[in-house]
């Protein structure tokens, strides 16, 4: 997750307008490449997504932006994975993204003042 936010980052400064799902797709799809993710199942790694939230005329990337898991109707997961449970994980998601942007801007922030 931290290798996809540092190539997500300059990219979800951006108007949300201005972003396109298969460019988020491509860097999520890079992100499982360059890390342990890739030896998970395929079937894992095959039901996430990237989803892009309908946007306001000020929105930026970090609030449309969010990590799906794709739960077909007939898998057993779709009875644990509701979309009341699914509402909510995207939620949560949302919150944490915004997280990840405070602690990301912060370690940037501090990297600039060390080298001064």
């Amino acid at each position: 997750m931290e290798y996809l936010i540092d190539l997500l980052a300059d990219e979800l400064t951006k108007s949300a307008s201005d972003i396109y799902k298969h460019t988020m797709r491509a860097y999520l799809d890079t992100a499982i490449r360059s890390s342990n993710a890739q030896f998970h199942k395929q079937e894992f790694i095959s039901r996430l997504d990237v989803k892009l939230l309908q946007a306001s005329e000020k929105d930026r990337g970090w609030e449309t932006f969010l990590l799906d898991y794709k739960v077909s109707d007939l898998t057993p997961l779709s009875t644990i994975f509701t979309e009341e449970v699914m509402n909510n994980y995207n939620k949560i998601f949302s919150f944490m993204l915004k997280l990840k942007k405070i602690q990301h801007s912060l370690s940037l922030s501090w990297g600039i003042t060390m080298s001064n």
